[in-house]
């Protein structure tokens, strides 16, 4: 299954429309929660469905593309 994402930006003073294609991961009926899409530092944007909030560890972004401000990793607030 793929999402089309479409995000509306100002990038240097001008509208930007921005839209991607993207694969939406495999999951569980027991893990359907949410659908989100998460748009990454290097522009590109992630989809998927989870039951866990941002910061829980079982979260499915984690590392580097989790980062609210490059180089300050998320904290993990839920066990």
């Amino acid at each position: 299954m793929r999402a089309a994402v479409v995000m509306h930006t100002v990038k240097d003073g001008k509208d930007v429309r921005v839209e991607q294609s993207v694969a939406v991961p495999p999951y569980a009926r027991a893990d359907a929660g949410r659908f989100v899409v998460h748009f990454l530092h290097d522009g590109s944007c992630k989809v998927f469905v989870s039951k866990y909030p941002l910061g829980h560890r079982k979260y499915p972004l984690s590392g580097k593309e989790a980062e609210l401000e490059p180089g300050v990793p998320l904290e993990i607030i839920w066990q």
